[in-house]
């Protein structure tokens, strides 16, 4: 097994779909985000990066087109994430990674 897909925040497989599916329709919608909005989203879209899910499902396909790039700007600005290493940007606030190498508070462990 692949150690990345051991780090991460535990979820199951049917929370984290139905969690990308809300939030597709509320990036769709222009429904206002808050800050535990856009770190929930931040670690959804990491978590389909990182393991390549995006490829294996419409809706994280289309989760991934949304949130990239345009939903990384606004969640670069309201968690006052900076560039890092990997061409990541990291919020020290939050201790969550935009992107990069896999990072455990960054993202999800799909169980």
């Amino acid at each position: 097994m692949d150690e990345d897909s051991e780090i991460g925040i535990p979820l199951d497989s049917e929370t984290f779909h139905a969690l990308v599916v809300r939030y597709l329709d509320k990036i769709r919608s222009g429904d206002e985000l808050d800050v535990e909005d856009i770190v929930t989203m931040t670690r959804l879209w990491n978590t389909m990066a990182w393991s390549g899910i995006d490829k294996t499902d419409e809706i994280y396909s289309d989760y991934n087109r949304e949130f990239f790039p345009d939903y990384v700007r606004k969640a670069s600005t309201m968690l006052g994430a900076l560039p890092s290493k990997g061409m990541a940007l990291y919020a020290k606030e939050y201790d969550l990674f935009i992107g990069g190498k896999p990072h455990a508070n960054s993202q999800y462990r799909l169980t």
